[in-house]
């Protein structure tokens, strides 16, 4: 029997990206450390946050690994053009292989083929619309899945304001309590979900268990997505 089914009638389920759909921390060391830097390069760390600290609080582009690898060959005295983008491209590429190799490994497509059986399925992330796209492009490549993605480059905000949800809700052509967002991050994704009126339910799949806040109220908990589509049946028999 389809877990599914004789649901009440939500009609949306808005994902949030990052360590929600996959492991995106594996993601980056991965990526990081193609092209050379790994976690504890202090030098690279300092140039990072270089980037974010003369950055105003939230913008999007402080979230651009180009401009943390220019900064990083201009402090080195190894800058070109060509040099920054050639790093950027191998960030990328290793990036998306390993989005592409989680979600496969995960057995992700199993679920959302079951999932957008029965709801229109959306993206809400902060992040570049160009890096989130190209995440999104090695998991769902002709859209199959998602079919609306809110990016807080869109909306020039990042979550957990409340313009990137309401962006959300009006592609949707649908309320708030007529939408589930499911994500990781209780302060970007649930709390606000559950002000605007949606559910919310938090997925805990990659947060370690030593580092998991409370469950807030009136949401809903899961250590996996897979196990959504039972969640789903609770809300709906709330």
């Amino acid at each position: 029997m389809n877990m599914l089914t004789n649901l009440m009638p939500l009609k949306a389920l808005i994902f949030d990206l990052d360590s929600t759909l996959v492991d995106a921390s594996l993601a980056y060391k991965v990526a990081q450390e193609s092209v050379g830097f790994k976690d504890e390069d202090a030098f690279f760390q300092a140039c990072r946050q270089s980037v974010k600290h003369r950055l105003p609080q939230g913008h999007t582009s402080a979230h651009h690994r180009l401009l943390y690898f220019k900064q990083w060959l201009e402090q080195k005295g190894l800058y070109s053009h060509s040099a920054a983008l050639e790093m950027t491209a191998q960030y990328e590429v290793t990036l998306q292989k390993s989005y592409r190799d989680q979600w496969e490994a995960l057995n992700r497509p199993q679920l959302f083929n079951e999932l957008k059986e029965k709801y229109v399925l959306a993206v809400i992330t902060n992040e570049t619309a160009r890096t989130q796209l190209l995440k999104l492009s090695s998991l769902d490549p002709k859209s199959h899945f998602f079919k609306i993605v809110v990016t807080s480059e869109d909306v020039g905000v990042e979550k957990p304001h409340e313009t990137v949800f309401r962006e959300v809700y009006a592609r949707l052509n649908l309320q708030p309590q007529d939408c589930v967002v499911v994500g990781d991050d209780i302060d970007n994704d649930i709390v606000p979900a559950l002000k605007m009126g949606s559910r919310a339910v938090w997925t805990t799949e990659f947060i370690q268990k030593n580092n998991r806040p409370k469950v807030p109220v009136g949401s809903h908990a899961i250590d996996r997505l897979a196990n959504l589509p039972l969640v789903l049946q609770e809300i709906s028999r709330a």
